[in-house]
């Protein structure tokens, strides 16, 4: 549709049909700001909830390695070490 055909179109609306129609497209545009804005919260929440639970993971991962290398350690110096430990193995 080219330019000049739509002031035509709209001089020949009458007022009310005009403030009709450019109250829809008020209303329209803000439809598509709030719907934005609404999409950007949710983003933002997700991404807050997925730092979250990516710091839980990393500290019961940290956590578990760290019982797992105590555990073996001790084992090891219990072993090696049986005076030192109280072990007489």
């Amino acid at each position: 549709m080219r330019w000049g055909h739509r002031k035509d179109r709209a001089s020949k609306l009458s007022d009310s049909e005009l403030r009709a129609r450019v109250n829809r497209l008020n209303m329209e545009q803000q439809y598509s700001t709030l719907v934005a804005k609404e999409a950007k919260a949710s983003e933002g929440a997700i991404t807050k909830g997925a730092r979250i639970a990516g710091g839980v993971v990393a500290n019961s991962g940290k956590s578990a390695v760290s019982t797992v290398v105590t555990q073996h350690m001790t084992s090891y110096l219990t072993k090696k070490f049986p005076v030192v430990t109280g072990s007489s193995s």
